[in-house]
């Protein structure tokens, strides 16, 4: 009797536990449909006013390319080479290690803050320093310095709204940091229209990026309201600089990423900053789909994949899963911005930037491989391998200054923008490849991660030439470039998806299920009908 007591007993328990088991189970279930479902809605906010704000701003980029030489947009670009590399001493990237150290944010907020104040001050202090440096290699005189006035400044008021910022991150306050970063968008695309038309020259991109930074940093301080006490707590600092040494680094890595092509440019081609306005407006035109998609899911998926760094599997396939959606979305809308490039161009900037539109074509193909790496970025940070994001960033680096100052080396101002273009878009494709590899780690085959990006492109390719053919059909006035960027941006959407349909379900699927979300009820349930 007692041992068939016992063995009820122990019976009893185990059913206990396992019941228990299962119980926690559905918890963690349901927390990560939640987390899911947070992160989708945040994306969904943040790409939503983005595209919203990237209508307007293209009007505005419309007004500043008539209304700015193609000097003043190369002053601008050589601008901010400079302070690229110091604003990394402004944003020593405080705010990562912050969300990484989310459940001791309350503890580190304080020196956080203080530090990356100092910080700001020492980035904008040597800022200020190297401008006669810029100023005897770039040109510009007066001008430019008054500009690196204003982008010194700028730092200072970011640096102080880091904490801030963070904190809204982990609070995963996406809709409030899609209103700010929309309403900081619009008005500085208003504003900087304003400065052109009454003359401000290459004054008008800087004027307006310190107010909005301003409008900015006050905003995100009066919704998360971080107490901060005059008390610097200076000796905690050393303990932040262990992964923010690692967060330098890199991020002056990325920096050289960024602005090696303007530097090159700007040495190589002294006596013509036409040569780098022609490539600075092909840039900007170039990556429009790149800063609407990637850039915006970068901050989302970084909160986000942070929450899950207790249960690796589910975070990498959380990584996997929204790298796969993002190329599903990204490459049409790469390919399609590519098809359209010849009347876009010519409708935003008019006749004077023909010369651009090769360079534009090519990076707004290449940009598509260029946004793997931002989520790949993130996903090594939510892990806290900084040390490995260092290491890919230095790799990337390299290899983007010697491809660069290689298809300049044997391009004259003729050529220089296309095959410049070339080369940045080869260095987003290589970078992207080691970025992913290393962030989805050894678990990951290299079957599926070729795959994230193989099946899109090749759809895509077939599809933008489609759209390519059928925005060549329309002729050289304004309404017809305009019917010639819907009809080829159509084409290559609606050939993309039949073609996705018919070659792969699976993906199509997903794809519909992503595009529901931003869809009326309707539409919505007449996809699903489709994918069922």
């Amino acid at each position: 009797m007692r041992g068939n007591g016992e063995r009820e007993g122990s019976g009893g328990k185990k059913g206990t536990e396992d019941l228990s088991d299962l119980e926690a189970s559905k918890r963690d279930v349901g927390k990560a449909r939640a987390m899911g479902a947070l992160a989708a809605r945040g994306a969904a906010w943040m790409i939503g006013l983005s595209v919203a704000s990237k209508l307007i701003g293209l009007i505005g980029q419309m007004i500043l390319a008539r209304l700015l030489t193609n000097e003043d947009f190369g002053l601008y670009f050589l601008a901010i080479t400079i302070p690229a590399v110091t604003a990394i001493i402004a944003q020593p990237g405080i705010k990562q290690v912050l969300i990484e150290r989310e459940s001791r944010f309350d503890r580190w907020k304080n020196p956080g803050f203080w530090m990356s104040l100092n910080a700001g001050v020492l980035g904008a202090v040597l800022t200020l320093l190297f401008t006669p440096f810029a100023v005897g290699v770039f040109g510009g005189g007066t001008q430019l310095t008054l500009m690196m006035f204003v982008i010194s400044a700028t730092m200072l008021v970011t640096a102080a709204g880091t904490v801030a910022e963070a904190k809204m991150q982990i609070d995963l306050r996406f809709r409030a940091i899609a209103f700010l970063g929309a309403g900081s968008a619009v008005g500085t695309v208003c504003l900087s229209a304003l400065m052109a038309w009454w003359g401000w020259g290459a004054m008008s991109f800087v004027i307006p990026n310190f107010v909005a930074a301003v409008a900015r940093t006050v905003g995100m301080w009066a919704i998360t309201r971080p107490a901060i006490r005059w008390n610097m707590e200076v000796g905690r600092w050393r303990y932040l600089m262990v992964d923010t040494g690692y967060m330098v680094v890199t991020q002056v890595m990325l920096a050289i990423t960024a602005r090696a092509d303007a530097a090159i440019l700007g040495v190589m081609f002294a006596g013509s900053k036409d040569v780098v306005g022609q490539y600075f407006f092909a840039m900007i035109l170039g990556l429009q789909t790149a800063q609407l998609l990637a850039f915006n899911l970068s901050g989302v998926l970084f909160a986000t994949l942070n929450k899950l760094k207790e249960e690796p599997e589910r975070q990498t396939a959380a990584f996997i899963r929204a790298l796969r959606v993002l190329m599903l979305v990204s490459v049409p809308a790469s390919i399609a911005q590519a098809a359209v490039a010849a009347p876009l161009t010519l409708l935003i900037g008019g006749p004077k930037w023909e010369g651009a539109i090769n360079a534009v074509m090519i990076l707004s193909a290449g940009s598509a491989f260029g946004m793997l790496s931002s989520p790949a970025i993130s996903m090594l940070q939510a892990q806290g391998r900084f040390n490995a994001v260092m290491k890919c960033s230095a790799v990337s680096a390299l290899t983007f200054v010697l491809v660069v100052w290689a298809a300049a080396a044997v391009s004259d101002t003729s050529t220089v923008t296309q095959n410049v273009a070339v080369g940045v878009s080869l260095c987003w494709g290589l970078s992207g490849i080691l970025w992913v590899r290393v962030a989805a780690g050894r678990s990951v085959a290299w079957g599926a991660i070729a795959s994230i990006a193989v099946v899109p492109m090749a759809t895509g390719l077939v599809s933008g030439t489609a759209g390519w053919a059928t925005a060549a059909m329309f002729g050289p006035s304004w309404w017809e470039m305009v019917l010639a960027c819907l009809a080829g941006a159509t084409t290559t959407l609606i050939v993309y998806l039949v073609l996705l349909r018919s070659f792969s379900g699976r993906w199509y699927g997903e794809l519909m299920t992503v595009a529901a979300r931003f869809l009326p009820g309707k539409i919505k349930k007449l996809l699903i009908a489709q994918e069922d």
